[in-house]
């Protein structure tokens, strides 16, 4: 095996919270604050970006790619179309005792 190569790389404005990768291994999300970047793996082309109403701290795919779930901090969580970025569901104020 050689030495890594850098095939890509992309700055941002804000402090990176969360980064997530498509189930498919095409797509990688990157989420700072109030915004989550869509880019493809393989050249760092930007595909699309979602806005949201708090940092984007946690990032994660549905099994099939098709939802992505975002952790919003104290704003609670959404879930959004992955395909257009329509928000499906918000979730706000719950407490979960584990």
């Amino acid at each position: 095996m050689g030495e890594p190569e850098l095939v890509w790389s992309e700055t941002y404005d804000n402090k990176i919270y969360s980064v997530a990768m498509a189930p498919d291994g095409a797509t990688v999300a990157v989420g700072e604050y109030l915004t989550t970047y869509f880019h493809l793996l393989y050249d760092g082309s930007l595909v699309d970006v979602n806005t949201y109403r708090h940092s984007a701290e946690d990032l994660e795919y549905s099994l099939d790619g098709s939802i992505i779930g975002v952790g919003l901090g104290y704003y609670g969580a959404v879930l959004t179309n992955a395909a257009d970025g329509a928000e499906l569901f918000q979730l706000h104020g719950v407490i979960i005792i584990v």
